[in-house]
């Protein structure tokens, strides 16, 4: 929503974008998108263009947050940029020999000067991989390897380096000359730690606004005078001026409070299409005549003609560097239905442990749940009335959902409180000061709050309440979901491989984010054979039996206290591809095969809707494991297949089904099962033609799509499956060092799914590798007839094999008439909310 306003608004007619996010995301009318990363952009003529800008002319927009709920757009010209360019580059001798690591983001003006100022000397922009951009050991990998020399990010990022590098006690760290930081408070003992990492680091604190070219101001810290509260704003830049002024304009004198002023060349053109705001914003002196900005910042002149920084006037602050209007977040919450109030604030005494609260006052003291707007996208008339103590944790939730769909990730505040009423002082206004205080341990005991049983999760749990200055912490709570930032994950990071004597990679600790989940994974790096049987929710005495085998290390068998017990084997050990995503129930199971990616995530909210008497089993590709073969022709899958599900069901009649790839599987496992004489009773094939017809090539293409939507469709069903962790009754059973949640009220997903997940995340090579192998598969397969019944799942946005034929072709290898069923949708959302409801509901149906 955001994207749209801001393409909209900004009356954008050109995009470069990449090719997954130019089909995946929706563009307005008008708009020319070009891939970056195809040849569509190849020059046909390498001439130089002749130049044709001048410096008053328009170099970019930026947006900021807006107190309006709106953002606006900040004007700012080629003389203003280069300005602040140059005189950066001359302070700090930047050369072709320099090299930046850009860890900014295109939507912060920091990055304006990564990518101009450092190519304007010829020098050099080392960019961190998508998967490294949180990450500071692939930080210090790039600074080491590739000889980068200038740092320019806000305080929190260097500082979360700069933990880690000490954390680990690194003696290789590179070769940085200069340190730039801005865009947040900087720590007053922060520049010391950088220049013991890095001795001839020069450190420079930068400042300003966006409004006035990304800096104005800067203070190079020498040396720190430890009784300074606060690191010096500095003096202004070239062609650049500062003021401190009070509400007549007039200059404050030392140590006087005032408003901060910015003047120069720097000066923003304005704000896009926002007269109003400019003419608020951008101001004339009244006895210089000088342009000013009014930055709603407040400052004071220090004796030796430095500025200190003050804080701001309003309600604006900085979160992890981003410049954020709290009006524009309770604008947000004002939009969703039934919130009649709404009030934003920040609690933390640090800017690295600030973070976002939103209070909230519903219009009535019920609540109706609208299927329709949980997702954002509009579905069946249908509504579900909330008992009275689900309401408070119910709204929260929604809020969040809403929030995520209206803002940037970082405006979206960690912690919901949902008030009768705001408290008010004296004159009516909200009291800031009597709003409470989020009681997080008390909020996590209401839902499902499991204390830590294993020594290794008493560990974790003790080192993220300490980081996160929490009383207690459940073993399903999410780390990001109850404070948690990447600074804190270093902290976290550090205390726990000290802990634990054992290393860890950071990347690990955002893949599994909650305590379990970090344990499991834990056991399953350092031994071979764990049996983990648990089943105490909080308030009873845990009971804990693990099993390790001679191979098993002496830091599992102490951390889990284990009684030698020896697992049975079960269908999943016999067939590590069975994943038993819902295996409770009284009917006929149904097995379901993976699509192109070999995964079983997708799957997940279509087995919990089905129903707890529905026995869901997923099967996952091989190939994930290293001692796993990988099958490259639909026959051989179907036929391993078959012996797998024949492990939980000896003999038909059989409910077969599968989505993308899956489709073919399951029509080649029906026929083959036909041919030794079982039956299947239901062949449900959802939204793909036979290959053998005319859509192969336009199934090429959808391959090509699939690979570069792969990792981001696959993150989401990762997120859901911890967050269904957070269930009452959960019972844990963990077996080879691969853990199975199962729940007493809810299904959810068994087996050996998250020794999977953790192989998927940690490495995108095994994904690659399935996927490659399964496409193989794919456009080699020709598929014969088949007497049985087959039942097409579809959605009206299909492979346009042939407009006249709803069956899609599959009626051309069936004896049978071919069953149809619409389902709302594409291809690659009919398994995700709302459109899933839809095809549960179908699929239901059939099986009765």
């Amino acid at each position: 929503e955001r994207q749209w306003y801001l393409l909209e608004q900004g009356e954008v007619e050109q995009v470069l974008t990449q090719t997954h996010l130019k089909k995946s995301l929706s563009w307005p009318d008008g708009i020319k998108c070009w891939s970056v990363d195809t040849e569509e952009l190849a020059e046909d003529d390498p001439t130089p263009l002749e130049p044709v800008q001048t410096s008053e002319d328009l170099a970019y927009v930026i947006y900021t947050s807006g107190s309006t709920g709106l953002p606006k757009g900040v004007m700012i010209d080629h003389r203003g940029a280069v300005n602040t360019i140059n005189d950066i580059n001359q302070r700090f001798e930047v050369k072709p020999s320099d090299r930046v690591l850009a860890l900014a983001a295109l939507n912060f003006d920091l990055s304006v000067y990564d990518i101009f100022g450092v190519l304007g000397a010829g020098g050099a922009i080392v960019m961190p991989p998508p998967e490294g951009a949180k990450d500071p050991a692939c930080w210090i990998e790039l600074i080491v390897a590739h000889q980068v020399t200038l740092w320019n990010s806000v305080p929190a990022v260097i500082q979360m380096l700069v933990e880690h590098l000490l954390g680990t006690s690194a003696t290789v760290v590179g070769d940085l000359r200069v340190v730039m930081l801005s865009g947040d408070w900087l720590p007053v003992d922060l520049p010391e730690k950088i220049q013991s990492l890095w001795y001839n680091a020069q450190v420079e604190s930068l400042g300003g606004a966006t409004e006035a070219s990304i800096w104005s101001i800067g203070y190079s810290l020498e040396k720190v005078d430890p009784n300074w509260k606060s690191i010096p704003y500095g003096k202004p830049l070239l062609n650049q001026s500062f003021y401190v002024l009070n509400e007549l304009m007039e200059p404050r004198p030392v140590w006087v409070p005032g408003q901060l002023y910015i003047g120069g060349v720097g000066l923003a053109l304005g704000y896009w299409k926002n007269e109003q705001k400019t003419k608020a914003s951008f101001i004339t002196h009244p006895l210089t005549q000088e342009p000013l900005y009014k930055t709603g910042d407040l400052g004071r002149y220090l004796p030796d003609g430095n500025i200190e920084f003050l804080g701001r006037e309003d309600f604006q602050v900085k979160i992890n560097g981003y410049r954020v209007e709290l009006g524009e977040i309770e604008v947000a919450l004002k939009q969703y239905p039934g919130i009649k109030e709404a009030i934003v604030t920040t609690i933390g005494d640090s800017p690295q442990s600030k973070r976002l609260v939103a209070y909230a006052v519903p219009k009535e003291k019920s609540v109706i749940k609208d299927y329709s707007l949980v997702d954002g996208n509009q579905t069946e008339d249908k509504d579900e009335v909330i008992q009275p103590d689900q309401e408070l944790n119910y709204i929260a939730e929604q809020l969040r959902k809403h929030l995520v769909q209206k803002l940037p990730e970082y405006m979206v505040p960690t912690d919901y409180l949902i008030l009768e009423v705001l408290p008010l002082s004296a004159n009516g206004k909200v009291d800031r000061k009597r709003l409470p205080k989020p009681q997080r341990q008390t909020i996590a005991e209401t839902t499902q709050h499991i204390l830590p049983q294993t020594k290794t999760e008493q560990q974790i749990a003790a080192v993220w309440a300490e980081v996160l200055e929490l009383e207690a912490v459940g073993i399903h709570d999410n780390f990001f979901a109850i404070g948690g930032n990447s600074l804190l994950v270093i902290r976290v990071h550090n205390k726990l491989q000290e802990l634990l004597g054992r290393e860890l990679k950071i990347v690990e600790l955002f893949t599994n984010p909650t305590v379990h989940s970090l344990s499991q994974h834990i056991a399953q790096i350092y031994t071979q054979e764990v049996y983990i049987e648990t089943s105490k929710t909080h308030g009873d005495k845990p009971s804990t039996k693990v099993t390790n085998s001679k191979k098993s290390s002496n830091f599992i068998k102490s951390i889990n206290q284990p009684t030698i017990s020896e697992p049975s084997d079960s269908p999943s050990d016999l067939f590590p591809c069975l994943i038993p995503i819902q295996p409770e129930g009284n009917k006929s199971p149904f097995f379901c095969l993976p699509p192109v990616a070999g995964v079983v995530f997708p799957y997940f909210d279509l087995a919990s809707l089905l129903g707890k008497d529905r026995p869901f089993y997923g099967i996952q590709s091989l190939g994930f494991m290293e001692n796993e073969k990988l099958l490259t022709s639909i026959e051989e899958m179907a036929s391993y297949y078959i012996k797998a599900i024949r492990t939980v069901q000896p003999h038909g009649p059989y409910y077969l089904g599968g989505w993308s790839l899956g489709v073919l599987i399951a029509f080649e496992m029906a026929r083959q099962l036909e041919e030794i004489g079982e039956v299947t009773d239901r062949l449900i094939l959802i939204d793909l033609p036979p290959t053998s017809t005319s859509t192969l090539t336009k199934l090429y293409v959808g391959f090509q799509f699939l690979l570069t939507q792969a990792l981001p469709q696959i993150w989401p069903y990762v997120y859901d499956y911890v967050q269904l962790q957070n269930q009452p009754n959960v019972r844990v059973l963990a077996q080879d060092g691969s853990p199975s949640i199962q729940s007493d009220n809810q299904p959810q997903s068994a087996g050996k799914v998250l020794n999977r997940i953790n192989s998927l995340i940690r490495s995108g090579r095994p994904l690659l590798r399935v996927m490659q192998g399964n496409s193989q598969a794919l456009f080699r397969y020709t598929p014969k007839h088949y007497t049985g019944k087959i039942t097409l799942l579809r959605t009206s946005k299909a492979w346009n094999s042939n407009p006249q034929d709803p069956t899609l072709g599959w009626s051309q290898f069936s004896t049978q008439e071919v069953e149809t069923h619409l389902i709302p949708g594409h291809h690659l959302n009919l398994l995700r909310q709302p459109h899933v409801k839809v095809l549960a509901q179908t699929l239901k149906n059939l099986l009765k």
